[in-house]
């Protein structure tokens, strides 16, 4: 498929981009692209989505979606981009060929752009955005949804299993999730304006086996309830040959700039891995 839409609430664009080897892009909650029309879950979170091959075509379509509304688009990385780099292992396990993945990629854009890394002491922030986000997507849609959840025999159980939730969640404690959120959006932007992004794992790992299960939206929950922008970027693959996907977030008024990081990146990634078959068909 050249071109997907999508949406995304908690982590339901950035996993089926990563587990897939796509590119996925979340687009600022609020804006520029417009979630009108949309059945919705959570109004605070939800954010429209593009899915397609490559970064650069997620860039074309984007520019075309939002003409006359965005700065023109760049076309290359920054000048020796700053860059915080994020694990994610805070919030759960995250798989070792991911986690080395994510260390190539940081090594490729040291290497081939003189890439800079902040440091980030990210054990402190990211666990109360997640269960912020949870709060306040729970809540949210068992509201959103009370005519559905009122027929609890029609939807899945991970579903009831959220409206349930967003039932017992009081109004003080939605309340205190969206002031968590507030605060600490205004610390994140301001470290957004000192980093070109946040480079890290878009989910714990590959793919899960099977069917009963789409994987763990964790990884995307800090970012989805601040509304930033992301972008999935492919090219890594894990020991098995299964897609690894990472992420870039983004100030919301500079996804150009996560087009063009998120580019560099993916073809590092996909002409490492292509050096790496033909060495290895050369001595087999």
């Amino acid at each position: 498929m050249p071109l997907a839409l999508g949406s995304q609430t908690a982590g339901s664009l950035t996993r089926p981009a990563a587990y897939c080897g796509g590119a996925g892009f979340v687009a600022p909650v609020g804006g520029p692209l417009s979630t009108e029309g949309f059945a919705g879950l959570s109004h605070s979170l939800d954010a429209v989505g593009l899915l397609t091959p490559t970064v650069a075509d997620l860039r074309l379509v984007y520019g075309i979606l939002t003409a006359g509304t965005t700065p023109p688009v760049v076309t290359h990385p920054p000048v020796r981009p700053r860059l915080a780099v994020w694990t994610g292992t805070e919030l759960g396990d995250v798989a070792p060929d991911m986690l080395a993945a994510l260390a190539r990629s940081a090594q490729h854009l040291a290497v081939d752009l003189g890439a800079e890394f902040v440091e980030i002491d990210w054990p402190v922030r990211t666990p109360r955005l997640a269960d912020a986000h949870l709060t306040v997507m729970a809540y949210e849609a068992a509201r959103t949804l009370a005519e559905e959840g009122s027929r609890p025999d029609l939807l899945s159980a991970p579903l009831n299993a959220l409206l349930a939730r967003g039932r017992g969640t009081t109004s003080a404690e939605y309340r205190h999730a969206l002031s968590v959120a507030e605060g600490a959006r205004t610390d994140m932007l301001a470290l957004l304006t000192e980093v070109d992004a946040v480079l890290g794992p878009a989910a714990p790992g590959a793919a899960p086996r099977g069917l009963d299960a789409t994987g763990s939206p964790v990884l995307s929950r800090p970012w989805q309830l601040f509304g930033l922008p992301v972008v999935t970027v492919p090219g890594h693959r894990d020991d098995s040959g299964l897609p690894l996907g990472l992420q870039l977030v983004g100030h919301p008024e500079r996804p150009e700039a996560l087009f063009a990081l998120g580019h560099a990146i993916e073809v590092a990634a996909r002409t490492a891995r292509g050096n790496a078959c033909r060495a290895s068909n050369k001595h087999t």
